[in-house]
């Protein structure tokens, strides 16, 4: 039996005085084994971990008497988090790493289900038997809940995608310049570019552009090449023109979400400064 059921006995048998009838206890141990077969072993193909879930005593009564199946209501939630996980690597890594158990409650006051998620990576879910659309609302909570560098789901969904698109640009910039180039894009550009919904990343690969191109001159070649080891780019407001530093072997370029000319003024920049 898997750690699903072992949870439910446990809770049983700490709990002797909740007066609970033999069927109510058969029900939830039945609801129980359910959810850890088929919905358990999809959620562990999935995401590649067994989750341990523990179902409230409380639902047993008040499903019973609607004659609907708790297992049902509360592994929609388990189903959600499986579907994430199966169709996004982002959503997956969250997942695994964030929540480490799941517990059902019922609550006979929230129709609409009310969910929380701890520090220790507890995620509660409170439903009772007309709690509506629970899949979308499971979605749309953890979107929101798994975020602890402070990038909602969908945020760092985009934020990979824009770096995929910078790491595509390296070897062309190897190529041309003679070096492995480190770039980096900062998490600030996420929630104003999205907004925007321009691209995040596009003055970043404009900035690598421009070296690029500059290397096609041995000198400048040379240049760039003792001088920038890594480029660094981020957002700032306002920052229409662009803000450039170069430090260390570090260029940093800071750019709003519609600096122009870029390829120009970080040409120009580099230009005047290398």
């Amino acid at each position: 039996m898997r750690i699903l059921s072992i949870l439910f006995l446990s809770l049983f048998i700490a709990q002797p005085a909740m007066a609970q009838t033999l069927e109510e206890r058969q029900q939830l141990r039945d609801w129980s084994e359910r959810l850890a077969g088929a919905q358990g072993e999809q959620f562990e193909s999935d995401c590649g971990y067994e989750l341990p879930v523990t179902l409230d005593p409380g639902l047993a009564a008040p499903f019973m008497e609607d004659r609907a199946s708790a297992n049902g209501y509360c592994g929609a939630v388990v189903n959600a988090m499986a579907g994430m996980c199966r169709a996004d690597e982002v959503a997956k890594r969250s997942i695994t790493e964030r929540v480490r158990s799941y517990e059902c409650h019922f609550d006979a006051e929230n129709r609409e289900g009310r969910f929380e998620f701890t520090d220790d990576g507890v995620l509660r879910f409170h439903v009772n038997n007309n709690t509506p659309n629970i899949d979308r609302k499971a979605r749309e909570f953890l979107g929101q809940a798994l975020q602890p560098d402070g990038l909602n789901l969908e945020q760092r969904q985009q934020m990979e995608r824009w770096n995929e698109q910078l790491e595509r640009n390296a070897p062309t910039f190897e190529e041309r310049c003679g070096y492995a180039l480190d770039v980096s894009l900062d998490d600030s550009v996420a929630a104003p570019f999205m907004e925007e919904r321009a691209n995040g990343s596009g003055s970043c690969s404009s900035a690598m552009r421009a070296m690029w191109t500059m290397c096609s001159d041995d000198m400048a070649r040379e240049a760039i090449q003792e001088s920038i080891q890594r480029l660094e780019c981020s957002y700032e407001s306002g920052a229409r023109t662009g803000v450039f530093e170069l430090r260390d072997g570090t260029f940093r370029f800071s750019y709003g979400t519609s600096t122009p000319n870029v390829v120009r003024i970080v040409t120009e920049y580099l230009s005047q400064t290398l």
